[in-house]
């Protein structure tokens, strides 16, 4: 038994390091391989060297990766029965979408470590079923260079804690004050036994009673303050937190957001609470618990030194079983974050697909999904109340056969004449002054691991790298009438590092006021060279430069950039709200202007109230034709030098389309149109046709057709 629970407490494991997303799955198990052998980096990092997009990642850029860090990495086909001769830990392809690590295998049982849910042990018929033969080997080459540490949790909550330790420090003296009137009572205790009741001197009752009725009151007084200080410092640490979240939110790339589900990146907003409650009502009582602790040991040891180690030991109990439940427990409140951030978004997506579940039916299809992901939310809080009620309850099994053996040996002291008995009271007095910041200290563990689980998923919005990177400006080039507003030299896009081009080598120039199109069949990368343009995706290679030398970067000299899209986003609101985004910069008669020229001021003023009516969510109290109007009014509102229509005027009649567009060169507004219909595009100034992310053809349309080519087919398909 002994040698067993050395064991467990000595064995390396591999470190658990949880996937914020399905896709990152690879990426995570590569990060927790390396930081077993000694090499930690972020799985931010390993993000990017793994090449993680939308799809997840192969099994050969992960082991790329890997010999990229000084690793030795062989990808296997191998039975289960072979996995027992490879170096472990190994990473395994599992169902055959799922990449995890195993820790430790043998004829009975295999341990994994899995980046979704944590550490779990299986029988080999189990494993057996779900391996899919494709193993994932790794040893330290010569190369291999250890390096990093694991994040520290204190240091992690500092950065999240700077500009409130002085509130924090303020309820930390103020609940250490409540050392003093534990002094007192003890004192008190001792003195009424050997002086009134043993010593028979009832002068000093008075004055003893006035005493207790001091000590009780400094000590309401001082629980007050230590109270009042932590309901503000969450108060602040929650309202301040959530600012910086959503700022940071705004400065990240539009990868980000493609790679996670909008209902898990609005779940953590809830956990910005969470985690300021953890510090205020968890976390600083332990803070105040240890300096405690050891004041109280000390006092301790002054009245008697063998008592004293009786409470010693109860101490290192109470710790050693936290230490042996920690690691479980993390995982635990791990697994319950990542769960119920996906039910959340669950429910969020059922909403909003509501009126097609009316119409095809699908909606018991979706309950069953649904239930499914509550009751993984229900099942993973259970098991982590279960955890922390086992040690809760362990902990007080420890402390009462502690307060019984005290009570025993402290009675044979007595009779011995070592003790005096008003001695055995004020040490039973202070013993449980003691016990109270010892059950805090210990209890304080496991919402230690729900604080790193926290800590974790705000972090991947911290770390995430901004969507506009600083970077050295391009000295601009003599700007002159005939310098091009846009130009665009072997621009490239891929989802990732080791991703395939979904642009390549694209090249060309924009006039200033001109209309240029994007065409193309579905696939061609038109959509995303469109996205590139306005920068809601950077480019891979190439530069994209305006007026002859501003990059994206340069934002002083970046002209207004405006994209709309097919698909229109509209929120419940006013309809001014709607077109400025609550912006109140913005001039009245500005966005009237821009509704005129979007032909949207016509159904607006119709409308009972307006610009100030009132908007359903989604916009669903409008026409689809309606809501791209809408979209391009709000587009026109900000005065853009260049405008990005991709398909957005699909739902209008082609009147309406092109009374838009002849307000949109008048404006003299740079545009660049992404369409299908002819009626659309066919008198734009340049036409570039794409055909698989490459430029096939560009001219006007009466030059594309001349050439009878991709157009030409195009056109007549």
């Amino acid at each position: 038994m002994i040698k067993k629970l050395w064991q467990a407490l000595t064995r390396r494991r591999v470190p658990m390091i949880g996937q914020q997303e399905a896709v990152e799955c690879g990426a995570a198990c590569l990060t927790m391989v390396l930081a077993w052998y000694g090499r930690w980096v972020t799985l931010e990092e390993m993000r990017e060297h793994c090449g993680i997009t939308r799809d997840g990642t192969k099994a050969t850029n992960i082991l790329k990766a890997a010999r990229a860090h000084g690793l030795v990495a062989k990808g296997l086909q191998k039975s289960a029965d072979e996995l027992t001769r490879l170096p472990l830990p190994l990473i395994v392809f599992w169902n055959f979408n799922h990449f995890v690590v195993v820790e430790d295998i043998d004829a009975k049982r295999v341990r994994l470590v899995d980046p979704a849910s944590g550490p779990l042990t299986i029988g080999r018929a189990e494993f057996e079923e779900a391996y899919s033969g494709i193993a994932l080997a790794f040893q330290a080459g010569p190369d291999f260079v250890r390096s990093g540490a694991r994040p520290a949790l204190w240091s992690t909550l500092g950065t999240y804690l700077q500009g409130y330790r002085r509130g924090l420090a303020f309820a930390v003296v103020a609940g250490m004050g409540l050392i003093i009137p534990a002094m007192l009572a003890s004192g008190f205790n001792q003195l009424y036994v050997e002086s009134i009741l043993i010593g028979g001197q009832r002068d000093w009752l008075p004055p003893l009673v006035g005493g207790m009725a001091a000590a009780a009151a400094l000590k309401m007084l001082l629980s007050w303050l230590n109270a009042t200080a932590l309901v503000r410092l969450n108060a602040s640490i929650a309202t301040n937190l959530a600012a910086r979240q959503m700022w940071r939110l705004l400065q990240l790339p539009l990868s980000f957001f493609a790679q996670r589900h909008a209902g898990d990146i609005a779940h953590r907003f809830g956990l910005i609470e969470q985690l300021s409650g953890l510090v205020s009502h968890t976390l600083a009582p332990a803070l105040i618990g240890i300096p405690n602790l050891l004041v109280f040991l000390l006092l301790l040891v002054l009245i008697d030194p063998m008592l004293s180690a009786i409470t010693l030991a109860t101490a290192l109990l109470a710790v050693l079983l936290l230490l042996l439940t920690m690691r479980q427990m993390d995982n635990s409140a791990r697994r319950t974050m990542q769960f119920d951030g996906k039910l959340y978004s669950a429910t969020i997506q059922g909403m909003a697909l509501i009126d097609e579940f009316r119409m095809s039916g699908t909606g018991n299809a979706y309950t069953a999904r649904w239930a499914g992901a509550q009751a993984r939310v229900v099942d993973a809080g259970q098991a982590a109340a279960q955890q922390g009620m086992r040690l809760s309850q362990a902990s007080g099994l420890i402390i009462s056969g502690a307060a019984v053996a005290i009570l025993v040996v402290g009675g044979l002291r007595v009779m011995d004449g070592a003790l005096s008995i008003g001695g055995l009271l004020a040490f039973q007095t202070l013993m449980w002054s003691f016990v109270g910041p010892l059950l805090a200290v210990v209890s304080v563990g496991g919402r230690l691991q729900a604080a790193r689980g926290l800590a974790a998923r705000l972090d991947d919005v911290q770390r995430y790298r901004s969507a506009q990177p600083p970077a050295a400006a391009a000295a601009p080039l003599p700007h002159t009438d005939e310098t091009p507003f846009l130009s665009l030299y072997g621009i490239g896009f891929r989802y990732g590092p080791l991703s395939p081009a979904i642009v390549q080598d694209v090249s060309f120039e924009v006039q200033a006021g001109s209309r240029i199109a994007l065409v193309g069949s579905s696939g061609s990368g038109k959509s995303t060279l469109g996205r590139v343009i306005a920068g809601l995706a950077m480019p891979s290679e190439g530069a994209l430069r305006f007026r002859g030398g501003a990059e994206r970067d340069d934002t002083a000299a970046t002209p207004t950039l405006a994209y709309v899209e097919q698909n229109v986003v509209l929120f419940e609101g006013s309809v001014m709200d709607n077109l400025v985004l609550w912006d109140d910069s913005i001039p009245v008669a500005r966005v009237t202007a821009a509704a005129r020229d979007a032909q949207a001021d016509d159904f607006i003023m119709r409308m009972k109230q307006g610009y100030h009516a009132t908007l359903m969510e989604g916009g669903r109290n409008m026409s689809g034709g309606e809501r791209q109007r809408m979209a391009i009014a709000r587009a026109l509102a900000t005065e853009p030098a260049l405008l990005v229509l991709d398909e957005a005027t699909s739902a209008l009649d082609p009147a309406t389309e092109v009374a838009i567009m002849d307000a949109v060169r008048r404006r003299g507004c740079t545009c660049v149109i992404i369409a299908q219909r002819l009626s659309s595009i066919r008198d734009c100034d340049c036409i570039i046709v794409m055909e698989q992310g490459k430029v096939a053809e560009s001219g006007t349309h009466q030059q594309l057709m001349a050439q009878r080519g991709v157009y030409f087919n195009l056109v007549g398909a």
